[in-house]
């Protein structure tokens, strides 16, 4: 807990940033909500409607059309929100990672020299480049798709 405290507090500077990204992705739930949602009506008063007559059959395509115009529209704003989502969420956690590398290498800088004389660099340098980098892997690529999907599917539970 200690440790999600941590970095918690690396994540602070940049709350706007993960407030829009979260706004993306509910966006990105809502129109995934919203276009499946959009289906149902196309289907049944549009494409398989089983008009009788030229008015209802002119009336079931004018439905078509304007569901399928309604669908077209849900999915480009949905992929202007995942855009969003991804760029701010990718952009915040390379800023971090950013920030992370700059103190730790300040850190190291600040080591004395009979540190660096009882540890191996390459075991050090090894181990900074590890953590590092699962670090930034779980900030760019797990957390904001984990979240996006969480928003989705309590989105999608709802209805």
């Amino acid at each position: 807990m200690l440790l999600v405290r941590r970095l918690l507090g690396w994540l602070a500077p940049y709350r706007a940033r993960i407030a829009g990204a979260l706004v993306c992705m509910a966006a990105f739930a809502a129109l995934n909500v919203a276009a499946a949602k959009l289906i149902q009506p196309f289907l049944d008063r549009g494409l398989f409607a089983r008009p009788e007559d030229d008015a209802t059959r002119h009336a079931a395509f004018n439905a078509m059309a304007r569901f399928a115009g309604l669908l077209l529209a849900a999915t480009a704003v949905k992929s202007l929100a995942k855009y969003g989502a991804d760029y701010l969420a990718g952009s915040t956690g390379q800023k971090v990672m950013r920030d992370l590398r700059v103190a730790l290498f300040a850190k190291l800088e600040s080591l004395s020299l009979s540190f660096y004389h009882r540890h191996q660099t390459g075991a050090l340098l090894s181990r900074v480049i590890a953590d590092v980098g699962a670090m930034q892997v779980m900030l760019t690529q797990l957390i904001g798709p984990a979240i996006s999907a969480a928003i989705s599917i309590i989105g999608l539970s709802a209805f």
